[in-house]
């Protein structure tokens, strides 16, 4: 990907996706409009002295990414049982409504976790990167109501230490 053209969450495209199973991966891809998308990686570290000065540096435990998204606000649930059927953000994060039959990208752990992937294209010469953020369960979500628009938030951990860049 060039390096010298700025993106914006314009350049991007936001998808949620399960394990996949029998009938193939379920995916959604999220109607943004203006939003985020942001994760941290917590890369721990323990201070060793010797005799009270600073020696030297040791990889603590891993820690598991942390990640969050902020969008403006679809609905909770989608249409379900038509021709239009569709998932929306909340109901793909909490494995709910038409997202209940999905598989959890964690199967050894009773937490609903999903594959977070954004692509985003250069606009300059039209290459694609991709972040993949797997086994990432939802921790929080945050409804706001307000009169410049309603925003979903959602916040949580991914059992992995850091996203895949592609």
């Amino acid at each position: 990907m060039a390096t010298d053209t700025v993106k914006a969450f314009k350049d991007a495209v936001l998808k949620i996706s399960d394990a996949g199973g029998s009938a193939g991966m379920d995916t959604i891809t999220v109607a943004m409009g203006e939003g985020a998308l942001s994760w941290t990686v917590n890369t721990p570290v323990r201070v060793k002295k010797n005799r009270g000065t600073l020696d030297h540096a040791l990889l603590a435990e891993e820690e598991p990414l942390a990640w969050s998204i902020d969008a403006e606000f679809r609905g909770l649930l989608g249409a379900t049982g038509t021709a239009n059927a569709s998932t929306l953000l909340y109901e793909a994060l909490q494995g709910q409504s038409s997202a209940s039959d999905w598989n959890s990208d964690e199967p050894n752990s009773d937490v609903h976790a999903v594959i977070i992937e954004l692509v985003v294209t250069d606009p300059g010469d039209a290459t694609t990167e991709t972040i993949t953020i797997p086994r990432a369960f939802c921790e929080s979500l945050d409804f706001n109501e307000d009169t410049d628009g309603d925003t979903l938030a959602a916040s949580g951990r991914a059992m992995v230490v850091r996203p895949t860049v592609a």
